[in-house]
Protein backbone atom coordinates (compact mmCIF):
# COMPACT_ATOMS: atom_id res chain seq x y z
CA UNK A 1 0.00 0.00 0.00
CA UNK A 2 2.52 2.39 0.98
CA UNK A 3 4.50 1.74 -2.48
CA UNK A 4 1.67 2.22 -4.11
CA UNK A 5 1.01 5.30 -2.72
CA UNK A 6 4.71 6.67 -3.00
CA UNK A 7 4.49 5.73 -6.65
CA UNK A 8 2.01 7.96 -6.87
CA UNK A 9 3.05 10.58 -5.04
CA UNK A 10 6.32 10.70 -7.46
CA UNK A 11 3.97 10.42 -10.72
CA UNK A 12 2.34 14.08 -9.23
CA UNK A 13 5.64 15.54 -8.59
CA UNK A 14 6.42 14.25 -12.25
CA UNK A 15 3.56 16.55 -13.18
CA UNK A 16 4.48 19.48 -11.46
CA UNK A 17 7.67 19.92 -12.62
CA UNK A 18 6.74 19.28 -15.69
CA UNK A 19 4.78 21.84 -15.95
CA UNK A 20 6.83 24.11 -14.68
CA UNK A 21 9.73 23.03 -16.62
CA UNK A 22 7.61 23.56 -19.55
CA UNK A 23 6.78 27.16 -19.09
CA UNK A 24 10.47 27.88 -18.17
CA UNK A 25 11.78 25.83 -21.25
CA UNK A 26 9.74 27.79 -23.50
CA UNK A 27 10.58 31.00 -22.17
CA UNK A 28 14.12 29.95 -21.78
CA UNK A 29 15.15 27.19 -23.64
CA UNK A 30 18.60 25.87 -23.98
CA UNK A 31 19.70 27.63 -20.79
CA UNK A 32 22.06 24.73 -18.54
CA UNK A 33 21.17 27.40 -15.71
CA UNK A 34 17.71 26.18 -15.31
CA UNK A 35 18.68 22.87 -15.52
CA UNK A 36 19.99 22.84 -11.87
CA UNK A 37 16.93 24.86 -10.21
CA UNK A 38 14.38 22.58 -12.05
CA UNK A 39 16.51 18.97 -11.04
CA UNK A 40 16.79 20.54 -7.46
CA UNK A 41 13.44 21.69 -6.94
CA UNK A 42 12.14 18.05 -8.26
CA UNK A 43 14.65 15.73 -6.59
CA UNK A 44 13.72 17.99 -2.96
CA UNK A 45 10.30 17.82 -3.49
CA UNK A 46 10.14 14.51 -3.83
CA UNK A 47 12.28 13.14 -1.50
CA UNK A 48 10.62 14.71 1.29
CA UNK A 49 7.13 13.54 0.23
CA UNK A 50 8.17 10.06 0.33
CA UNK A 51 10.42 9.88 3.33
CA UNK A 52 13.87 9.04 1.54
CA UNK A 53 16.35 10.51 2.96
CA UNK A 54 19.17 11.86 1.05
CA UNK A 55 22.94 12.32 2.03
CA UNK A 56 25.04 14.34 0.81
CA UNK A 57 28.96 14.29 0.81
CA UNK A 58 32.27 15.69 -1.24
CA UNK A 59 30.05 18.58 -2.02
CA UNK A 60 33.41 20.67 -2.13
CA UNK A 61 34.81 18.04 -4.73
CA UNK A 62 31.87 18.80 -7.42
CA UNK A 63 31.61 22.65 -6.85
CA UNK A 64 35.78 23.61 -7.00
CA UNK A 65 36.29 21.73 -10.56
CA UNK A 66 33.91 23.61 -12.95
CA UNK A 67 33.70 22.51 -15.85
CA UNK A 68 34.03 19.15 -15.44
CA UNK A 69 32.87 15.31 -16.44
CA UNK A 70 30.83 14.07 -14.01
CA UNK A 71 30.72 10.34 -13.80
CA UNK A 72 28.15 8.31 -11.85
CA UNK A 73 27.02 4.66 -10.89
CA UNK A 74 23.74 4.38 -12.51
CA UNK A 75 21.01 2.19 -10.66
CA UNK A 76 17.46 2.71 -12.30
CA UNK A 77 15.12 5.38 -12.56
CA UNK A 78 15.32 6.66 -8.91
CA UNK A 79 18.80 8.53 -9.55
CA UNK A 80 16.99 11.35 -11.42
CA UNK A 81 15.69 11.97 -7.20
CA UNK A 82 19.06 10.84 -5.88
CA UNK A 83 21.80 12.06 -7.79
CA UNK A 84 20.53 15.46 -8.22
CA UNK A 85 20.84 16.60 -4.57
CA UNK A 86 24.45 17.19 -5.76
CA UNK A 87 24.56 18.12 -8.95
CA UNK A 88 25.91 21.54 -9.36
CA UNK A 89 25.33 24.61 -11.47
CA UNK A 90 25.58 25.09 -14.67
CA UNK A 91 25.42 20.82 -15.41
CA UNK A 92 23.88 19.36 -18.11
CA UNK A 93 23.53 15.60 -18.60
CA UNK A 94 23.85 13.08 -21.38
CA UNK A 95 21.10 10.74 -22.48
CA UNK A 96 20.25 8.08 -24.78
CA UNK A 97 18.64 9.37 -28.07
CA UNK A 98 15.08 7.30 -27.48
CA UNK A 99 14.60 9.70 -24.39
CA UNK A 100 13.72 11.95 -27.14
CA UNK A 101 10.49 9.64 -27.74
CA UNK A 102 9.38 9.71 -24.32
CA UNK A 103 6.24 11.94 -24.20
CA UNK A 104 6.57 15.56 -22.95
CA UNK A 105 9.31 14.47 -20.73
CA UNK A 106 12.04 13.96 -23.96
CA UNK A 107 10.86 17.12 -25.20
CA UNK A 108 11.62 18.93 -22.06
CA UNK A 109 14.85 17.40 -21.34
CA UNK A 110 16.38 18.28 -24.72
CA UNK A 111 14.92 21.59 -24.24
CA UNK A 112 16.76 21.88 -20.86
CA UNK A 113 19.82 21.79 -22.69
CA UNK A 114 20.38 18.24 -21.95
CA UNK A 115 22.76 16.31 -24.64
CA UNK A 116 21.43 12.83 -26.62
CA UNK A 117 23.44 10.56 -27.59
CA UNK A 118 22.82 7.89 -30.09
CA UNK A 119 24.87 4.69 -28.39
CA UNK A 120 24.26 2.30 -31.29
CA UNK A 121 25.57 4.35 -33.45
CA UNK A 122 29.33 4.59 -33.22
CA UNK A 123 30.68 6.88 -35.24
CA UNK A 124 27.63 9.22 -33.85
CA UNK A 125 28.09 8.79 -30.87
CA UNK A 126 32.00 9.67 -31.25
CA UNK A 127 31.04 12.47 -33.40
CA UNK A 128 28.52 13.82 -29.97
CA UNK A 129 31.25 13.21 -27.85
CA UNK A 130 33.62 15.10 -29.54
CA UNK A 131 30.83 17.80 -29.86
CA UNK A 132 30.20 17.78 -26.09
CA UNK A 133 34.16 18.68 -25.44
CA UNK A 134 33.66 22.11 -27.63
CA UNK A 135 30.16 22.61 -26.21
CA UNK A 136 32.22 22.40 -22.47
CA UNK A 137 34.98 25.04 -23.27
CA UNK A 138 32.68 26.96 -25.40
CA UNK A 139 30.00 27.37 -22.22
CA UNK A 140 31.99 26.76 -19.61
CA UNK A 141 29.41 23.76 -18.25
CA UNK A 142 30.01 20.24 -16.48
CA UNK A 143 28.46 17.47 -18.06
CA UNK A 144 27.37 14.47 -15.88
CA UNK A 145 27.20 10.83 -17.62
CA UNK A 146 26.42 7.66 -16.76
CA UNK A 147 29.50 6.13 -17.81
CA UNK A 148 27.94 2.15 -17.29
CA UNK A 149 25.73 3.40 -20.62
CA UNK A 150 22.72 1.46 -18.96
CA UNK A 151 20.78 1.10 -15.09
CA UNK A 152 22.90 -1.79 -13.08
CA UNK A 153 21.21 -2.76 -9.73
CA UNK A 154 23.93 -4.92 -8.97
CA UNK A 155 26.26 -3.83 -6.77
CA UNK A 156 29.48 -4.65 -8.95
CA UNK A 157 29.41 -1.80 -11.85
CA UNK A 158 29.42 -3.14 -15.73
CA UNK A 159 32.55 -1.84 -17.29
CA UNK A 160 32.69 1.97 -17.91
CA UNK A 161 32.30 3.41 -21.52
CA UNK A 162 35.70 4.85 -23.14
CA UNK A 163 34.01 8.11 -24.85
CA UNK A 164 33.40 10.15 -21.36
CA UNK A 165 37.21 9.74 -20.84
CA UNK A 166 37.67 10.87 -23.90
CA UNK A 167 36.08 14.02 -23.50
CA UNK A 168 37.31 14.80 -20.49
CA UNK A 169 40.67 14.85 -21.86
CA UNK A 170 39.63 16.59 -25.47
CA UNK A 171 38.08 19.11 -23.67
CA UNK A 172 41.18 19.35 -20.84
CA UNK A 173 38.95 19.21 -18.01
CA UNK A 174 38.71 16.46 -14.71
CA UNK A 175 36.67 14.02 -13.89
CA UNK A 176 34.90 13.53 -10.72
CA UNK A 177 33.51 10.44 -9.77
CA UNK A 178 30.41 10.20 -8.01
CA UNK A 179 29.39 7.20 -5.97
CA UNK A 180 25.67 6.54 -5.06
CA UNK A 181 24.61 3.95 -2.43
CA UNK A 182 23.07 0.82 -3.79
CA UNK A 183 19.51 0.79 -3.22
CA UNK A 184 19.02 -3.16 -2.98
CA UNK A 185 18.62 -3.67 0.76
CA UNK A 186 19.12 -0.31 2.06
CA UNK A 187 15.36 1.33 0.09
CA UNK A 188 11.80 -0.08 0.64
CA UNK A 189 8.96 1.53 -0.59
CA UNK A 190 6.78 -0.46 1.11
CA UNK A 191 8.35 0.33 4.68
CA UNK A 192 7.20 3.57 6.41
CA UNK A 193 10.78 4.58 7.10
CA UNK A 194 11.76 4.33 3.27
CA UNK A 195 15.41 4.03 3.91
CA UNK A 196 18.82 6.24 3.33
CA UNK A 197 20.76 7.04 0.40
CA UNK A 198 24.33 8.54 0.87
CA UNK A 199 25.68 9.87 -2.59
CA UNK A 200 29.54 10.78 -2.78
CA UNK A 201 31.52 13.67 -4.64
CA UNK A 202 35.00 11.89 -4.51
CA UNK A 203 38.25 14.07 -5.36
CA UNK A 204 38.72 15.30 -8.83
CA UNK A 205 41.06 12.96 -11.44
CA UNK A 206 43.28 15.36 -13.51
CA UNK A 207 43.45 14.32 -17.48
CA UNK A 208 45.64 17.19 -18.57
CA UNK A 209 48.56 14.92 -18.64
CA UNK A 210 46.75 12.40 -19.98
CA UNK A 211 47.19 10.59 -23.57
CA UNK A 212 44.78 8.42 -25.72
CA UNK A 213 46.49 5.09 -24.38
CA UNK A 214 45.67 5.73 -21.48
CA UNK A 215 41.89 5.96 -21.46
CA UNK A 216 41.41 2.21 -20.81
CA UNK A 217 43.51 2.25 -17.75
CA UNK A 218 41.92 5.56 -16.60
CA UNK A 219 38.26 4.29 -17.32
CA UNK A 220 39.17 0.72 -15.22
CA UNK A 221 40.44 3.11 -12.16
CA UNK A 222 37.85 5.30 -12.21
CA UNK A 223 35.16 1.97 -12.33
CA UNK A 224 37.05 0.55 -9.37
CA UNK A 225 37.25 3.70 -7.39
CA UNK A 226 33.54 4.42 -8.01
CA UNK A 227 32.62 0.58 -6.94
CA UNK A 228 34.67 0.95 -4.29
CA UNK A 229 32.89 3.70 -2.46
CA UNK A 230 29.53 1.99 -3.30
CA UNK A 231 30.45 -1.02 -1.50
CA UNK A 232 31.83 1.17 1.74
CA UNK A 233 28.66 3.53 1.56
CA UNK A 234 26.21 0.19 0.98
CA UNK A 235 27.61 -1.44 3.77
CA UNK A 236 27.78 1.90 6.14
CA UNK A 237 23.97 1.61 5.45
CA UNK A 238 23.30 -2.24 6.06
Amino acid sequence: MLAAVRLIIIFCTINITTVISAIICIVIPFSAAKTYFIASFFSRLTAKLIGLKIEVRGLENITSANPAIIISNHQSYLDVITCTHIVPKNTVSVGKKSILFIPIYGLLYWLAGNILIDRKNTKSAIKTMNHIATIINKKHLSVWIMAEGTRNQAINLLPFKKGPFLTAMAAGVPIIPVAISNYQGTINFNRYKMGKVIVEALPPINTSYLQKSDVKELSINTKNLIENKVKLLTNELL
